[in-house]
């Protein structure tokens, strides 16, 4: 007569499991505590961010400086305080548009841009097309000039290219497509320079517009 083989594995005691149990939750919550800055600034930090600057002219060079030390967070915040009492501030729409790019928010990216490129299209038309050199805010207080808008109009059609090629929509795709062509004219024609490594990316979207273009003919 065969016998059963018999289990010698001990049982788990139950105060190991609880233990197993509490190091997951004390893991977790430290996950929590240290990744929850790095999303979003403390409420002290937000304070701090909205409170810069004695006016929006000294906001705005504190802007530039928190953008150079990459705090996006806090320059987002910043730049959408200065909207409110300028809505057509150039630097504070550019940095917002930067700021919702840095932050994955294409859609607050594009809301900016298109408000920058549409305030812009009117000041071109009042100085005639001969409109500030720069952008530095020491000479340009109203944040508009041809290689900023050259720059915003390149990061549209790079996403109005997205858009359009991840479309299953044909007549979406085709929109978004030569949407994206007319912008990155408009950066061209603004901005026919050198963008130093970018650049080359400008020749390469083209080609790779033109592309999908083909492809639905």
């Amino acid at each position: 007569m065969s016998e059963e083989p018999q289990n010698t594995k001990k049982p788990v005691p139950g105060y190991v499991k609880i233990l197993a149990a509490a190091a997951v939750v004390v893991a977790v919550l430290l996950a929590v505590i240290i990744l929850l800055p790095l999303l979003w600034p403390a409420p002290d930090e937000q304070q701090a961010c909205l409170t810069a600057g004695q006016n929006d002219d000294e906001m705005i060079k504190v802007l530039y400086s928190t953008r150079d030390r990459g705090d996006w967070n806090c320059v987002g915040l910043m730049a959408e305080k200065i909207l409110t009492a300028s809505a057509s501030n150039g630097h504070a729409l550019y940095l917002a548009g930067e700021a919702a790019r840095a932050g994955g928010d294409k859609t607050r990216e594009m809301q900016h841009f298109n408000q920058y490129l549409s305030v812009e299209a009117k000041m071109n038309e009042a100085f005639e097309g001969a409109g500030p050199a720069t952008c530095e805010f020491e000479s340009n207080t109203l944040g508009y000039c041809p290689q900023r808008t050259g720059w915003i109009a390149y990061l549209m059609a790079r996403n109005n290219f997205q858009t359009g090629r991840d479309s299953t929509n044909g007549q979406i795709r085709e929109t978004f497509l030569k949407r994206a062509i007319a912008r990155l004219d408009l950066s061209v024609e603004k901005h026919p320079q050198p963008f130093t490594a970018e650049d080359p990316k400008r020749d390469q979207l083209r080609q790779e517009i033109n592309k999908e273009l083909e492809k639905r003919r």
